[in-house]
């Protein structure tokens, strides 16, 4: 089967089959849909006139009831008899209504509660907690819808069935009576003819597939059989068999172009392998004489290369001996410069050195200054100092003697007290004022004992600042006497700094001179170093050359050899083919 697939014919039937079904099934279902949706709604629209139709009736009948024709009951039971059937003994309707709602639809009533006001078979009955095959209480959601007339669909089992299937019902309600007319079937009994529509169509398609399979076997038939005696044909000329015999198709269309092209490429071949052995017979004398040619071009190389070799050798020899003694100038080169670098840096830290040293001189002087300075400061405050004691111990005295006053006037204001106490009436007014007089001799107390205390601790202070004064009189002391000593390293360090000044001139003056004699030398080692360089790679030159000439020669001995071994390749090649 697999075989089969994989050749024309093969492939021509399935391509043909798949054009016909794949657009005849699409077909079909775009039918069957659209039939089904069209039917469907066709039956919506009998179900929806079918209520509006009821509707009407139910509002002729109540204009008999209120012109008094009818009572309520009458009316109400004429409007059941005319929409369903007259009710028969055991409560049930028999189904006279003139409209088509397929095989299983029916009108039926319903008020606000579920309670069916007019059924077939189930009359005064109530549906309110009954539930679809979703669990959806279906008559509410259709009492709902009818509020302004619409439909609802639910699935539900099929009569005396199992099986459960899809139901449309149509309602809307009559405010005044409060009843719900509704139109329900399955949809079922509308799309029905769509799928007998669609077994037909599949019938036809079935019909028409066979005989496409007979006409396209037919023509792929017509197709694959030439091409398939080319392709054996193909078969033997690729196995070296050029005598195969030649068909002439009368033929315009690609087939018969082909197998003319195939004869016309047999008789090509033919002429190309006849040619082809005319010329090797040929190539082999030509290779003969070349590959003697090149071996004796190859021993006259291999002298020159030998002699050009020693003349190389030397010469790179020589130009090594020059590159080391460049490279050992280059390094003394190279010591100068880091000689003379480090005379110059210890040229420039020397002078540096020299202006610190003048400037230290300088700064010691000023702090001599400074020192002489801070000595006079220090014995002038020690002075103040002594002064400032004998002042507060003055102070002091005089504290002392006011304090001796205070106590003096407290006794007498006391003493005041008691006499204008004894002097009743009389004496309220100097008693007040010798309380008074109490009042500020206790406060010249207080103050006096303040000031006493202030006056001992500046009194500490000052003593404390004596000591330190003296201290720093020690000290500035011994700085004078460091400052002097170092005045001295000063001035024998600058003699010291200007012996290295004139040292560090000489050894420059030196290494200048060296420097000089260094760029003589260099000089002509540059040169001795530029010609064995190029000697060396004269020699290189030559050399290089030789070995080109050598390697030329060697590639086109090889190539000679490779082209006999490809000549006796190819008459081997062309012995398999068979033109005669």
């Amino acid at each position: 089967m697999l075989g089969y697939l994989n050749t024309i014919r093969g492939k021509l039937t399935i391509l043909c089959l798949a054009l016909l079904l794949i657009p005849s099934a699409i077909m079909a279902f775009v039918s069957y849909t659209q039939a089904k949706n069209s039917l469907n709604t066709l039956g919506e629209t009998v179900l929806k006139n079918s209520v509006e139709t009821s509707m009407q009736l139910l509002e002729s009948v109540k204009r008999d009831f209120y012109a008094g024709n009818l009572t309520l009951e009458e009316a109400q039971e004429e409007v059941k008899t005319l929409l369903l059937g007259k009710q028969q003994a055991d409560g049930k309707r028999e189904i006279t209504h003139p409209a088509d709602l397929g095989e299983t639809g029916y009108l039926y009533i319903v008020d606000s509660k579920g309670v069916l006001l007019m059924h077939p078979t189930r009359e005064g009955e109530s549906l309110w907690e009954e539930k679809d095959t979703d669990g959806e209480y279906f008559i509410r959601h259709v009492i709902e819808a009818a509020e302004t007339g619409g439909f609802t669909k639910y699935y539900f089992a099929l009569p005396f069935q199992t099986t459960v299937a899809q139901k449309v019902v149509y309602a809307k309600t009559d405010k005044d009576w409060g009843w719900t007319i509704a139109a329900g079937t399955y949809m079922q009994d509308f799309n029905a003819p769509a799928k007998n529509m669609l077994t037909t169509i599949l019938l036809m398609l079935a019909i028409a597939v066979v005989i496409g399979i007979v006409v396209v076997s037919l023509v792929a038939r017509h197709i694959s059989s030439p091409l398939a005696s080319l392709t054996k044909r193909v078969r033997e000329v690729a196995r070296g068999n050029l005598t195969v015999p030649l068909e002439d198709l009368q033929r315009r269309d690609e087939v018969g172009s082909l197998n003319r092209n195939f004869n016309e490429m047999v008789g090509h071949l033919k002429s190309l392998i006849t040619e082809v052995e005319g010329a090797i017979v040929l190539i082999k004398d030509t290779s003969g004489n070349l590959s003697a040619v090149s071996e004796e071009t190859t021993a006259y190389g291999d002298e020159i290369v030998r002699a050009i070799t020693e003349v190389s050798a030397r010469a790179e020899q020589q130009a090594t001996d020059a590159e080391s003694t460049q490279e050992t100038a280059q390094q003394f080169t190279e010591q100068l410069n880091v000689l003379h670098d480090r005379n110059a840096v210890m040229y420039a830290s020397s002078t540096e050195m020299k202006k610190s040293n003048e400037q230290g001189v300088q700064s010691l002087q000023a702090l001599q200054v400074k020192s002489a300075e801070t000595f006079t400061i220090i014995e002038r405050m020690r002075t103040i100092f002594a002064q400032l004691t004998n002042k507060m111990q003055e102070i002091e005295s005089i504290v002392g003697t006011i304090s001796d006053i205070s106590d003096q006037t407290n006794l007498l204001a006391l003493n005041a007290s008691i006499e204008a106490a004894r002097a009743g009436e009389h004496g309220k007014g100097f008693a007040v004022v010798a309380e008074e007089v109490r009042k500020l001799a206790d406060q010249t107390v207080t103050a006096t004992d303040s000031v006493r205390t202030t006056l001992r601790g500046i009194a500490e202070e000052a003593a404390v600042v004596t000591n330190e004064m003296t201290n720093t009189y020690t000290i500035v002391q011994a700085q004078n006497q460091s400052v002097a000593s170092t005045e001295l390293a000063f001035e024998e360090l600058e003699q010291a700094v200007t012996h290295i000044l004139g040292a560090i001139d000489e050894v420059l003056t030196s290494v200048s001179t060296i420097s000089e004699s260094k760029e003589i030398m260099t000089a002509a080692i540059d040169s001795i170093a530029g010609m064995s360089e190029m000697n060396a790679a004269a020699s290189e030159e030559v050399t290089a050359s030789v070995e080109e000439q050598q390697n030329a020669i060697a590639i086109v001995t090889r190539s000679a050899n490779e082209l006999s071994d490809e000549i006796i390749a190819l008459n081997e090649a062309i012995a398999r083919f068979r033109i005669r």
